[in-house]
């Protein structure tokens, strides 16, 4: 750079002192012509105003010894053709010139007319002037001007250097601390020295930077050390492979998760996490047919995959996928986490939910979501198959002389006939009490009554042993086809509980295939059974009445509100159970009618009590037909401005299988109870599968779980775990627990424990039986709703 300046400096030296030189040689040249010019034309007028040739001739020879005039002649009639030269000028010619220097002769010849007094032309002057001695000074001028150039420019040139080394020592610091930092050596301080503001100013500014850069790099530090402890001390295994499936790092929980080391994995694929140890060979197409499949599958949410142990065992993992960008690479950081426990317990969950508690079979939830597959599919395939509905012929006898315990082993042991006489394809459930379903796929109507015999005789040929008591059991089978023509899942059940009835009625120990001419004897056997017309003429005369268990806050023991359960009375003012007339009511269309009578004669009485007792509040429950009625809300709404009932007194409930079974019905239902300001709950929490991934999209304020869990809990450590879980989840999500079935003082201890928050069940208190709560009939006076204590 100081070479480039200097050589540039003497470049523009020399131009400047070359045009200055020039310019003063043209103009002394100019000053010599416009001279020479002028002298010759005031020579060339005297001579005209006054013709003495002797005077002339001694003016030239006094010019000529002068030497600034080399040459001159006169012409014409003043001067007789003399010329005046110089001894050594003897040889000049006159040649006219426009210029100096023109002929190159070092003589610059003019020629002027010389005129008279009059005007008239008497000659001519022709005049030559000595050039050299311009010439000679231009030389000198020239040396001078060198020598002058030379000093000067090596006086510039000095100057020049010193500056440039003023300027380029700094600038070399600059570009040396800045290969520094670039490398990364940022932490030797920066002094760059300078009078070049500028400069001096970008030093302070480098060195501001690389303060900066080394509190930023403390910082990326301290963060990366951060975030190595979190990583490490991470509860999921976190590692991060690349686009062709090689890892790059590895935590301390994958190790320990895997069982691979850091070093022992970081390099190699993620086949060996992933890939089961007997296609290992194959990893490759496996890892290949992973990364360009199944991982865009994966990022963004939880999936469930079977990892692989470093000793070749498997367990359930679940991995979470995310790309990220690092160091200008696409990459992936995958989450993992070991889920066996929890799949475990989803899979007990399941298994809970699907099956009957005692027998094991599946229950009438699983076997109405079967059915209506099933009856979906035979639309499809137009492949017929059957549905048998058993009912035990002397199971009350058994259960009323020889106890429940005896009546729960008949159940057990009939399950077990069943289950061996049932093809494996086959699906049995027990409805509920001591009525059975079976479905047999893929079979034809000329099949179906031998298949169905066939379970008959097995029950028939059974004789239940109690002690020395022996029973013949027995039971009726009736059976209904499930075709293409099949409208519903509900058709079909109807049709096979019909069937049931008709062989009971047909004397019992029978099957009964199902045909059109029964459906004309549908009301005749509703009328033998009795159910239908009793409700009906319970509701018009007011037979029902109103029984109320208390439900009391785990940690304080107080009475939060009241279950309202119906009851009929019979012609002797006897109750007659829940048991006993709802599954028919169910049946025939009359659920919703008894929750009308049960909603307005509830709010009425609460309305009266509380007049006296302003903290009661009551909780009813409600049946799948009233839920699909808007008009009940209207009901509600208008019964509790007539009573002038505060309507948060009031918590409707609904089972989850009913929620479930249409969820956007029920959510508007309940959402439209809240909008009236009634409380709402989910009962039977725990029953179906969709519990939890339907629980946050209910608009409910309680959470009664299955009493299933809870009535075993001080025996059974997986039953505490479910009932923990479940009161964890509806906690999460802002739902308060209450547990039905609470039958000693252990299981109410551990919900405390678990921090259940309301408690339902015999020891806490039963509904009024002993002395019948007053029918309602005429809607006057206060229906008599008693309270027994806590065991």
């Amino acid at each position: 750079m100081i070479v480039s300046i200097l050589v540039l400096t003497l470049i523009l030296g020399a131009l400047l002192m070359s045009s200055i030189l020039f310019l003063s040689i043209n103009a002394q040249k100019a000053s010599f012509v416009q001279n020479s010019r002028e002298e010759a034309n005031t020579l060339a007028r005297a001579m005209g105003l006054d013709p003495d040739y002797l005077e002339i001739k001694g003016i030239f020879a006094n010019s000529v010894l002068s030497h600034r005039v080399v040459y001159v002649e006169l012409a014409g009639t003043i001067g007789h053709g003399e010329s005046f030269k110089q001894a050594k000028d003897s040889h000049l010619k006159f040649l006219q010139d426009t210029e100096f220097g023109g002929h190159g002769d070092n003589v610059y010849y003019l020629s002027e007319p010389i005129r008279d007094g009059n005007g008239k032309l008497i000659g001519v002057l022709k005049i030559g002037y000595d050039e050299l001695r311009l010439a000679n000074q231009a030389k000198h001028m020239i040396h001078r001007s060198v020598v002058f150039g030379l000093v000067y420019m090596w006086a510039l040139m000095l100057i020049t250097a010193s500056l440039a080394m003023r300027l380029t020592n700094p600038i070399k610091s600059l570009q040396k601390a800045c290969r520094e930092i670039a490398s990364g050596q940022i932490d030797k301080v920066l002094n760059i020295e300078s009078n070049i503001s500028e400069i001096s100013g970008l030093g302070n500014d480098l060195e501001h930077m690389r303060r900066e850069l080394v509190a930023s790099n403390k910082k990326i530090a301290a963060s990366e050390a951060r975030y190595l402890t979190i990583l490490d001390h991470a509860a999921e295994g976190i590692f991060i492979f690349d686009k062709q499936g090689v890892i790059h790092s590895f935590n301390r929980s994958a190790e320990q998760l895997f069982g691979y080391s850091e070093d022992e994995i970081v390099g190699r694929d993620i086949a060996a996490l992933i890939t089961p140890p007997g296609v290992f060979e194959h990893s490759k197409d496996h890892l290949k047919n992973f990364m360009q499949m199944e991982i865009s599958r994966l990022i963004g949410r939880e999936s469930e995959l079977t990892g692989f142990h470093k000793d070749g065992s498997s367990f359930h993992m679940a991995l979470k996928v995310r790309a990220v960008v690092l160091e200008e690479k696409e990459m992936y950081t995958a989450m993992a986490a070991d889920i066996s426990e929890r799949k475990a317990l989803m899979d007990h969950l399941k298994s809970v939910a699907e099956h009957d508690g005692l027998t094991g079979l599946y229950n009438r939830s699983y076997f109405q979501g079967e059915l209506e597959r099933l009856v979906d599919l035979t639309k499809r395939t137009k492949q017929p198959s059957a549905l048998l509905y058993i009912d035990l012929d002397h199971f009350k006898y058994v259960n009323d002389t020889l106890g429940h315990n005896a009546g729960d082993r008949l159940l057990i042991e009939i399950s077990t006939i069943l289950v061996k006489r049932a093809r494996k394809s086959d699906l049995i459930a027990r409805l509920g009490g001591d009525e059975f379903t079976v479905l047999i796929y893929n079979t034809q109507a000329d099949q179906v009554h031998d298949t169905a015999e066939s379970f008959r005789k097995a029950l028939a040929d059974y004789p239940f042993k109690q002690g020395a008591e022996q029973v013949d059991i027995g039971c009726s089978i009736g059976v209904a086809m499930i075709t293409k023509e099949t409208q519903s899942a509900g058709e079909a059940l109807s049709r096979a509980d019909i069937s049931c009835h008709l062989a009971k009625r047909g004397g019992r120990n029978r099957v009964h295939i199902f045909n059109p001419t029964d459906e004309a004897d549908v009301t005749a056997m509703s009328v033998d059974m009795g159910w239908s017309r009793r409700i009906k003429e319970a509701i018009e005369t007011g037979r029902f009445a109103l029984a109320c268990q208390p439900i009391v806050a785990t940690h304080s023991g107080e009475i939060e509100s009241f279950e309202v359960l119906t009851r009929i009375l019979d012609e002797q003012n006897g109750l007659i159970m829940p048991s006993a007339f709802l599954p028919s009511a169910e049946r025939f269309g009359l659920a919703g009618e008894i929750d009308k009578w049960v909603i307005v004669n509830a709010i009425e009485t609460l309305a009266e009590q509380r007049i006296h007792s302003p903290g009661m509040r009551y909780s009813l429950k409600l049946s799948s037909q009233t839920i699909s009625d808007l008009g009940v809300c209207d009901l509600i709404q208008e019964t509790l401005r007539c009573s002038d009932l505060d309507p948060a007194a009031l918590t409707f409930e609904v089972t989850e299988s009913v929620a479930i079974s249409d969820m956007s019905l029920a959510e508007n239902f309940l959402s439209r109870l809240r909008q009236i300001g009634c409380k709402t709950s989910l009962d039977d929490f725990g029953s179906g599968m969709s519990s939890f991934s339907h629980l946050r999209d209910l608009p409910i304020d309680y959470v009664k779980i299955d009493g299933r869990f809870v009535k075993r809990m001080a025996t059974s450590p997986v039953d505490q775990t479910i009932v923990k879980a479940m009161n964890e989840i509806a906690h999460a999500l802002g739902k308060q627990t209450i547990a039905e079935f609470v039958e000693d003082e252990v299981t109410m201890n551990l919900l405390r424990a678990y921090g259940i928050d309301y408690a339902q069940g015999y020891y806490l208190g039963r509904p009024d039986v002993f002395m019948p709560c007053k029918a309602i009939s005429d809607h006057v006076s206060r229906s008599l709703c008693l309270v027994s204590s806590a065991n």
